[in-house]
C-alpha cells in the first residue's frame, strides 16, 4: 500500500487531537497521582494514532495495563478530526499499527485472536 504524507497542518491538528484523547482518558478519575498497582490500571496510553487520507478521521491504539490479569491491552479506537465521534473498534487484546485503506472506508491492523 502506497504512504500518503498529510499536509502539515493535518500532522499539527494529529498531536493536538491526541493529546485532547489522552486528556479524556485521563478524566475519569480525580488525579491524585499512582498509588496502587490498580491505578496503573487506569491509565491509557494512546500510541500509533493515524489521519485517514481525507483528514476527517483518526485511528489510534489505545494501550491499558489488565491488572488481575498481568497483561497489557491494545484495542483499537477511532475518533472525528474534530474531537466529536469517539468510539472502540476493537477488542482484542494486542490490536496494532491501524493502516487506513485508500478510500478511507476500511482500517487494516496487525492483532491477535483466540
Amino acid at each position: 500500500m502506497r504512504r500518503v504524507q498529510p499536509p502539515d497542518e493535518l500532522v499539527a491538528s494529529h498531536r493536538r487531537h491526541c493529546g485532547r484523547i489522552a486528556d479524556r482518558f485521563a478524566r475519569r478519575g480525580e488525579p491524585t497521582g499512582i498509588q496502587t498497582p490498580e491505578d496503573i490500571g487506569r491509565i491509557a496510553y494512546v500510541s500509533a494514532a493515524t489521519i485517514s487520507h481525507r483528514g476527517t478521521r483518526v485511528a489510534f491504539v489505545v494501550t491499558r495495563l489488565d491488572v488481575p490479569q498481568n497483561r497489557y491491552r491494545r484495542n483499537l479506537w477511532l475518533v472525528n478530526a474534530d474531537g466529536t465521534g469517539l468510539m472502540q473498534l476493537t477488542r482484542g487484546d494486542g490490536d496494532l499499527e491501524p493502516q487506513w485503506s485508500p478510500d478511507d472506508r476500511t482500517i487494516a491492523f496487525t492483532g491477535t485472536r483466540r
